[in-house]
């Protein structure tokens, strides 16, 4: 929003991180900015940014209220009108079951991204296997971090 805005709200010029921070990591000085431009700025950026600090919110919610919680949230965003907020909504609505999924149980597919670079990086290593079984033997090694010992000593 705010980089829309630039250009007919002068103020908003360098402002970028202000807006990108959670409220409580601001500094002193910011802080005083954005009371300024809460007191002084009727601007698209401002409601943004605070319906950006009410979806920050939701993850302190208990469990059982993260749904009603969302749905209330996405029902006030959606009633702003503002383009990238709808393009937010319309993508936590076609990923709606994933994104409740991932607030309650507080998984994300971290893990599965990690195992997925450390197979990459066998492929390549390796510059191709003679057949799969190999392929799959060295990925359970090295996923695992076997530790190989030298008996022989």
């Amino acid at each position: 929003m705010r980089k829309s805005e630039v250009g007919e709200v002068e103020k908003l010029k360098k402002t970028k991180y202000l807006w990108l921070k959670n409220e409580n990591d601001l500094n002193e000085i910011e802080t005083k900015m954005l009371s300024e431009f809460v007191t002084d700025c009727n601007c698209n950026t401002l409601k943004a940014y605070g319906l950006k600090a009410g979806f920050d919110q939701l993850w302190q919610v208990q469990i059982k209220a993260v749904e009603p919680f969302l749905q209330l949230w996405m029902e006030k965003a959606q009633a702003t009108y503002l383009p990238p907020i709808k393009t937010f909504i319309n993508t936590g609505k076609n990923n709606y079951d994933g994104v409740i999924n991932s607030m309650k149980t507080g998984l994300c597919n971290g893990i599965v991204e990690s195992i997925n670079i450390l197979v990459q990086l066998t492929k390549l290593r390796a510059r191709g296997f003679r057949n799969i079984n190999n392929f799959i033997s060295m990925i359970y090694i090295i996923c695992n971090e076997f530790k190989f010992y030298n008996t022989t000593k």
